[in-house]
Formats: C-alpha cells, structure tokens, sequence
C-alpha cells in the first residue's frame, strides 16, 4: 500500500492489463461453448424458405423496413 499511498501506479499497469485479458478470454470462451450448446439444442438458423421470405416477417409477422419492401 505504501506505493498507492505515493502515488506511483506504474507496477500495476501490467497486472491489470492481465487481468483484463484473462477476464475477456474467459467469457469470450464461455459465450462460444453457451451459442454451441444453443446451436444443439434448438437450432440457430431459419429454414430457407423463411430466409426467402424474411425472417422478420416469419418470426415477427412485420417488416422491419416497410420502405424496402418489394412492389408487387
């Protein structure tokens, strides 16, 4: 404590720097293994025919973007 007392952080910039790594690697690697367990169980993607049509009009039943929409 003595070294935060005088205000010297210059030792601590590499430990934090770590930590911060560390942190990041660990949930970076956690979100993939929960999206692969997701991806098994339930299935990430939209049939094709809902791709086709829009999967914000098979999943909402709205476009997302009435501006875009095709002229029939």
């Amino acid at each position: 404590m003595a070294v935060l007392s005088q205000g010297d952080f210059s030792g601590l910039l590499g430990p934090q720097l770590l930590g911060i790594a560390v942190i990041f690697a660990g949930r970076f690697g956690a979100g993939l293994v929960v999206w692969y367990l997701l991806k098994l169980a339930l299935g990430i993607h939209v049939s094709e025919e809902q791709e086709y049509q829009g999967a914000d009009i098979s999943e909402g039943g709205l476009e997302a973007y009435p501006a875009f929409s095709k002229i029939s």
